[in-house]
């Protein structure tokens, strides 16, 4: 289905509505007041999204055989947390299979992780034993407090960014560090990413 560039619609992250959000490679919106980009068509609820077949074939070609390159990922991203925050109370936001949660607790943090996927929640506490709590970020952060919460590209995958903020804010005690990573369209892997796998 190709997108009218002319559709009125609301942007997720400032709010703004009434306005022509163009659509990018048919795929994306953006917004032309922030420049904030989204999917442009509403994505199955993340608990029917995230299912076994989606880490099994759907947005990896194996997500549990690919635990090595999960751990040197999580190596890469703890190693810059660490220059900034040493051990302390974390929650991992999205944690998928945990593999950042492993590292992180290895590296002397407390860890909770929180995963909408039932399967991927599963995977993190029965192989590699890291605390889980399968649901909603937004709906779960209410009983969690810890002096950093981390986000690894799922800001992108969140209907409301601002809700997930916000509930973030609320998880962080004072002081606390909120680390995010999301993808850079005009990085060389999302200029050469086809548009539908960004």
């Amino acid at each position: 289905m190709k997108l009218r560039d002319d559709e009125l619609t609301t942007c997720a992250l400032c709010g703004r509505d009434g306005h022509a959000a163009p659509a990018l490679d048919g795929v994306l919106r953006r917004c032309t007041d922030c420049d904030f980009r989204w999917t442009a068509e509403a994505a199955p609820p993340p608990d029917e999204l995230y299912d076994e077949d989606y880490y099994l074939t759907g947005g990896y070609q194996d997500y549990f055989a690919s635990g090595r390159q999960r751990r040197f990922e999580a190596g890469r991203r703890l190693r810059w947390l660490s220059s900034v925050v040493g051990p302390s109370v974390l929650v991992e936001a999205g944690c998928a299979g945990g593999y950042f949660l492993e590292a992180a607790r290895g590296a002397g943090f407390t860890v909770t992780g929180v995963e909408v996927s039932r399967v991927a929640a599963a995977f993190a506490v029965d192989h590699l034993g890291v605390p889980v709590r399968q649901g909603y970020f937004e709906q779960v952060a209410p009983s969690l407090r810890a002096d950093v919460v981390c986000a690894w590209h799922v800001l992108e995958h969140v209907d409301d960014p601002r809700r997930f903020l916000r509930a973030a804010r609320q998880v962080l005690t004072p002081g606390g560090w909120l680390a995010l990573e999301v993808p850079n369209i005009a990085s060389r892997s999302g200029v050469k990413t086809p548009p539908s796998r960004r």
